[in-house]
């Protein structure tokens, strides 16, 4: 979530977006896979449906209280609301795309994540950022 300066002056004086930097940690749930596999079939949907549901939650909760803290930032702290030029988001992009590419020759794990990832992104450009209040898929 978008922290807040808590500052009396000497604060940031520039917020830029948009951001990227927030994986959101705290949305995954680990098993180990020999402990899944024995679980009965209603249990495993029941744990599929909790995690779910708490996703929603959670997301809800990370828009309500970043909408909030942003505005406390614009109002309290006098932080100013910038966006990324499109050329360094552009640029930014491309090298990182560049380190994936990368990546994906030298493990061939990574590769079939980044592939699988891609797939997916491709899947849903076309609704992705038009469905999504920041654009998290892409354009």
């Amino acid at each position: 979530m978008i922290n807040s300066t808590g500052s009396i002056g000497g604060g940031p004086k520039y917020y830029y977006h948009p951001g990227w930097h927030e994986p959101g940690g705290v949305l995954a749930l680990i098993v180990n896979k020999k402990a899944w596999d024995s679980l009965t079939p209603d249990l495993k949907k029941t744990i599929e449906t909790v995690c779910g549901n708490t996703y929603g939650f959670i997301y809800n909760q990370f828009q309500t209280m970043n909408a909030r803290a942003l505005k406390e930032l614009q109002d309290k702290e006098k932080v100013k609301l910038m966006e990324f030029p499109k050329e360094v988001l552009d640029r930014l992009e491309q090298l990182s795309r560049d380190v994936l590419e990368e990546e994906a020759k030298k493990d061939p794990q990574f590769k079939r994540v980044y592939e699988a990832f891609k797939k997916f992104k491709e899947e849903n450009k076309a609704y992705g950022w038009r469905g999504n209040l920041y654009g998290t898929v892409g354009k």
